[in-house]
Formats: structure tokens, C-alpha cells, sequence
């Protein structure tokens, strides 16, 4: 990325968000210019919105960062607010996505972030991708647009915004990016989990006390399941995976690696299922 672009976010801009496909190099811009707006004195907020990928907080989570300081690696940025959506893919959760997404922007103006950057997925494909790369366009209204394309395949979404008052810096993917096969994905999302619930412990709560959105099913169908764990604003804890629930003694069983349980209010149940 050129220091033309990079000096204009420095100076004007306020939300920029990031597209390209699968493999354009999406984290590591988002990564190196954050590093340079932080160099500059800036404090930068990260929305890390992919939720198969997801460097900030676990997968199936959309999360926020928040730097004071240059990061070597995009893993190093500690979640500073989490959004649940419950899924690796956005296919079916289109609205949970561009809603977290809006949120955490908005979480991120609220800790003091001089400069937001949003860090999107790769579906970019087809009606749905359009869908889903304009629902989060509008929603989050981004004064400027970061478009990494090898030829012309985002032109389709860019189009609808070309006479808007959003600055859009196109730029050709490097040659240097290598592509990942499927098996890499599912194997970074195996360790995403492993390193979130690498100090988790069993805990126990009294569905009386606390609110619990329940799946259709019988009680070990949510065996294994992946949980959010909520406060009283309906924000995110922390996650947990179900070991076991009564819907007759009113408990729920489960591992998390929150240490202090008391404030969680709600349970949020999602479809996907996890071994610890």
C-alpha cells in the first residue's frame, strides 16, 4: 500500500473498511496499517468481522482490538469487546454478522479509537456476498473503502458506491500472497480454540438465575455445544461449551475460561458443536 494512502487515513480518515476475496491479504494490511497509524500516535481500534478466521477472540465471534502499540503478529491484539454470531460461516447468519460488525464500530468509538480499520471475511461471491459486503457498507458507513482485487471481481459491490462521499484506494493483491487450503483453515480454527480454552474449568449455574436462549432438542443434543456467555448489557463475557444441562433440575454444566461466573445473565446457544 502506497504512502499516499496511508498518509490520507492518517489525516482524514476516520473508519476504513477492508474487502477482498479469500487470500487477497486483507489481515496483513489491516495488521501493517494499524502498525503505521499507531507509529504516527494514533490509537487504533481493529473489527476483526471474519468469523471463520477470526485472529481477535475465537471463531464464530466478530471482535474488537484495541492498540496502543506496534504488533508483530495479528493474534497479539487482546479482545477488547466481543460479538457472538455462532457460526464459522456468515451464509446463514448474514444479519448476526453485519450487526456485530456495526457494534463493535461503535464499541470501538466508544473506548476512544482514533482510527477504526474493519477487516472483513472473503465472501464476496454471488447475491449473497453482495448482500453481505453492502449490508456492512451501509450499516457501518466507512468514509473510506480498502479494495484488495486481482482483476475486477469486486467492481460489482464498488459500483453502487462509486459517486458517494466514500473515498474508495484500489489495489492489486500481492504476488506474494500464498492461498490456503481448507484443511489449513479448519486447522487454524482447531488452534484458535485450543489457545481460547487452554485454562478453561467446569463450572455450574442455576438456569433460574439467568436466561437461556434453548435449542429445540432433547438435553444431550447441547452436549458439546459452543455457548456465549453474557452480562446484563447483553455483552459478551466470554465463550463456553456445554457438558451437560437439565431442563428438569433447571442446571447447566459447562467449560469456559472465565474465572468469575457471577456476572454472566444470559446463555446464548449456538448450532456449533466442540470437543474439549
Amino acid at each position: 500500500m502506497g504512502r499516499r494512502v496511508t498518509d490520507e487515513i492518517l489525516s482524514r480518515g476516520k473508519v476504513v473498511l477492508v474487502l477482498g476475496a479469500v487470500d487477497t491479504g486483507k489481515t496483513y494490511l489491516t495488521r501493517e496499517l494499524a502498525n503505521y497509524l499507531v507509529s504516527k500516535g494514533k490509537k487504533v481500534a481493529i473489527v476483526d468481522s471474519d468469523v471463520g478466521q477470526a485472529y481477535i477472540g475465537p471463531p464464530t465471534t466478530i471482535g474488537l482490538g484495541i492498540l496502543d502499540k506496534e504488533i508483530p503478529f495479528h493474534e497479539d491484539i487482546p479482545p477488547s469487546a466481543l460479538y457472538f454470531v455462532g457460526s464459522i460461516s456468515p451464509v446463514r447468519f448474514l444479519l448476526p454478522t453485519v450487526v456485530g460488525t456495526k457494534l463493535m464500530v461503535e464499541k470501538g468509538k466508544e473506548l476512544g479509537a482514533d482510527i477504526i480499520i474493519v477487516d472483513t471475511g472473503g465472501l464476496i461471491q454471488n447475491g449473497l456476498g453482495r448482500i453481505l459486503k453492502c449490508s456492512k457498507i451501509e450499516l457501518v458507513s466507512p468514509d473510506r473503502i480498502i479494495v484488495l482485487q486481482r482483476k475486477d471481481e469486486l467492481e460489482h459491490i464498488l459500483g453502487l458506491y462509486q459517486n458517494l462521499k466514500i473515498t474508495i484506494h484500489r489495489l492489486r493483491v500481492s504476488p506474494l500472497v500464498k492461498a490456503r487450503t481448507p484443511k489449513m483453515r479448519a486447522d487454524y480454527r482447531a488452534l484458535r480454540f485450543k489457545q481460547f480454552f487452554q485454562k478453561a474449568k467446569v463450572h455450574e449455574l442455576s438456569s433460574r438465575k439467568i436466561t437461556l436462549s434453548y435449542k429445540l432438542g432433547k438435553p444431550e443434543d447441547y452436549h458439546h455445544i459452543l455457548i456465549s456467555l453474557d452480562d446484563e448489557k447483553g455483552e459478551v463475557l466470554s465463550l463456553g461449551v456445554v457438558k451437560e444441562i437439565s431442563l428438569a433440575k433447571k442446571y447447566i454444566l459447562f467449560s469456559t475460561p472465565l474465572e468469575d461466573i457471577s456476572k454472566v445473565k444470559r446463555i446464548q446457544f449456538s448450532d456449533y458443536r466442540i470437543a474439549l
